[in-house]
């Protein structure tokens, strides 16, 4: 009896410990973050929090005016660009080399909002 309770137990410490190795894998979140405060040109304070998805999905959360924006990264020639996927204004956020601005507008002809942030 007793050595059924020893072996009894060495298994359950076994399964616990593999058990909990696996969860600490499971808890990694899946997505690497970083978040940059800008100002303007104008005086405007733009905060941005940059999500990069293990999946390649790469976010990024806009605060500008009292207002959340959400966009997903999208084809850039240079530096990193996101937009706005819904809405009736299209919001643009290009960023390259530290310095940041966003544009708003209908697809393809959006316009200077907030220049030389950085």
């Amino acid at each position: 009896m007793f050595r059924f309770l020893t072996g009894l137990l060495a298994a359950t410490a076994i399964f616990i410990g593999a058990h909990a190795a696996a969860a600490s894998q499971d808890a990694s979140p899946g997505y690497a973050s970083a978040v940059y405060g800008y100002t303007c040109a104008d005086g405007t304070a733009i905060d941005v929090a940059y999500i990069n998805m293990k999946d390649g999905l790469a976010l990024a959360v806009v605060k500008v005016d009292d207002e959340l924006l959400v966009m997903e990264n999208v084809v850039s020639g240079s530096g990193a660009r996101y937009a706005t996927t819904s809405g009736d204004e299209r919001y643009v956020w290009w960023s390259h080399q530290n310095e940041g601005f966003l544009q708003m507008g209908p697809d393809g002809e959006e316009e200077m909002v907030h220049t030389a942030c950085q």
